[in-house]
């Protein structure tokens, strides 16, 4: 992944955000960092 970073807006259902930030909490990590990282597993799934 590049170092360079660009902002971009999602919209998620409330529901989905409030599990989502709790998960992250859970794993001591920003809902953003959680988001990138179940991206990235999504793109690594991809690939199989």
């Amino acid at each position: 992944m590049t170092k360079e970073k660009t902002q971009t807006t999602i919209r998620l259902p409330t529901e989905l955000k409030e599990t989502l930030q709790k998960e992250a909490d859970n794993k001591g990590i920003s809902l953003n960092a959680y988001i990138l990282l179940l991206i990235d597993i999504g793109r690594q799934y991809q690939h199989l």
